[in-house]
């Protein structure tokens, strides 16, 4: 009960301070920076799927943009600029490929609403576990070539486990 009510408080005021802080339709600096610690502290204090769950829970019903390519292209392209730049100049918190590829999957859905997927795989040796945002094949938040390394094993929205 307790832990319900205080993610209900923690979307409260995430959705208050977005409106005071982003009053814009594109996410700004400080909405980047900002979403780059929640994640950080969303992954240290909770877990992967409650982390997951809660961030969900801010996404619009309906994912659908109304974009032609060209313009899809240049906010991927964007997206994944910003938040590797300001992830980059973190020196207080450490932000890997969790903490990018969890913003990226929430901004390309909450402020553009692209269907964009969050994947999760692996590498057997040396174990290694990464993750990375992908829309339509397309991988945003990482570099494709260091992606390529790992065998994708979930996708989220839909939690599926990829089969090989």
């Amino acid at each position: 009960m307790l832990a319900t009510w205080g993610l209900g408080a923690v979307k409260a005021i995430a959705v208050g301070g977005r409106k005071l802080l982003n009053p814009g339709p594109e996410p700004n600096g400080i909405t980047i920076n900002l979403l780059l610690l929640m994640s950080w502290l969303s992954f240290r204090f909770l877990d992967w799927g409650t982390t997951l769950d809660l961030w969900q829970s801010w996404h619009p019903q309906e994912i659908k943009a109304e974009l032609d390519p060209e313009q899809t292209q240049e906010i991927l392209t964007q997206v994944d600029r910003r938040i590797r730049e300001n992830a980059a100049a973190s020196f207080f918190f450490p932000m890997v490929c969790k903490e990018r590829a969890l913003v990226g999957y929430h901004l390309l859905r909450v402020f553009y609403r692209l269907p964009v997927q969050l994947v999760i795989g692996t590498a057997l040796y040396p174990l290694q576990i990464h993750a990375w945002v992908e829309y339509e094949g397309q991988i945003i938040t990482d570099d494709p070539e260091h992606c390529a390394y790992f065998d994708p094993i979930m996708t989220y929205p839909d939690d599926s486990v990829v089969q090989s």
